[in-house]
């Protein structure tokens, strides 16, 4: 069963609940629906199902079905490798909120198959905003991982009213290397 067919329902009745319109909470980021949940999500389509444009890709980057964390058929975005470029950039941009606090939680799913030595993918939080730009390397995977949750929290880092974006970026030596990702967040707390 995919992810899909299991959350598909329950967030679209959520949003009806909520007074969210579906199509603005898939390709524009969005509160937390559990409750009182204190925080925004700036990832637009984080799970990468609803082809939305927010996402950008370089180089052998992109969007894929793959079975990760058991789920079948299940949209993700992927790193990999070809015979003319070893590897690839997944980025989404966004401005943090100038009215929110200063507290942050950056979350995503990541599994690799068939890393060899040298192989890489760094994932790094970009602040645009300053000149030059500061990029935070927050997570190196050199091995194979399957269905890793990674979490990082960030307390008064100064990104208020930030251009911001995430970015993963995958080195390979193998054609055969692959790097999916998945449930990707980047939670401003609200209050």
């Amino acid at each position: 069963m995919n992810k899909r067919t299991l959350f598909g329902p329950a967030i679209i009745a959520l949003s009806f609940l909520m007074g969210a319109p579906g199509a603005q909470a898939q390709c524009s980021g969005g509160l937390c629906l559990l409750n009182n949940c204190p925080w925004y999500n700036h990832i637009a389509d984080s799970t990468f199902s609803n082809g939305c444009s927010n996402w950008e890709y370089q180089g052998t980057a992109g969007v894929t079905t793959s079975n990760m964390c058991g789920w079948t058929s299940n949209p993700v975005g992927y790193l990999s490798r070809n015979t003319y470029a070893s590897g690839g950039v997944i980025r989404q941009p966004f401005i943090t909120s100038s009215s929110y606090l200063d507290v942050y939680s950056f979350e995503y799913f990541i599994e690799t198959t068939n890393m060899q030595a040298g192989d890489v993918v760094n994932v790094y939080i970009v602040d645009a905003s300053t000149s030059p730009s500061q990029w935070y390397l927050v997570d190196t995977i050199t091995t194979n991982v399957s269905c890793s949750k990674r979490t990082h929290s960030f307390t008064n880092p100064g990104w208020k009213g930030h251009s911001m974006h995430v970015r993963f970026e995958g080195t390979f030596a193998s054609t055969s290397t692959k790097a999916h990702i998945d449930y990707v967040s980047f939670w401003q707390k609200t209050n």
